[in-house]
């Protein structure tokens, strides 16, 4: 799947959710991380794709993506995730946004804080 259908040069955001739900399945993570072509799909695919991301539901799967597979050993993934959030945060729905923020919640990144803040001024301004 990720030669043919999640890489920068077949992308589609259509295919996202199957690529998910394989993903989030996998029982040994450290086993899956460990292969070469996924390796080579965090490291130069992954990064073009997220910033690709039209759909709010994508967005918050990259992010329990990063999370699942702890993907803290490059803080720049963290980062433009984080930059996505904050940049369109009015689109996501009260439950997206919280969806995120746990996960976020359970990294190591500092960008994690900055999300923080720009949700919890979100939030208030909804509720005003």
């Amino acid at each position: 799947m990720i030669d043919k259908n999640i890489n920068r040069r077949y992308f589609s955001e259509k295919k996202l959710p199957a690529f998910f739900d394989l993903c989030f399945s996998i029982k040994n993570t450290q086993l899956f991380l460990q292969n070469p072509k996924i390796e080579r799909f965090i490291h130069n695919d992954l990064k073009f794709l997220v910033q690709s991301i039209q759909v709010i539901e994508n967005l918050v799967d990259f992010i329990k993506f990063a999370v699942f597979f702890k993907l803290e050993a490059d803080p720049e993934i963290y980062e433009l995730l984080s930059d996505q959030v904050k940049r369109r945060i009015g689109a996501f729905q009260v439950e997206e946004l919280m969806q995120v923020l746990v996960n976020l919640s359970h990294s190591l990144s500092p960008e994690a804080m900055s999300v923080f803040e720009v949700a919890a001024d979100d939030i208030i301004f909804r509720l005003d």
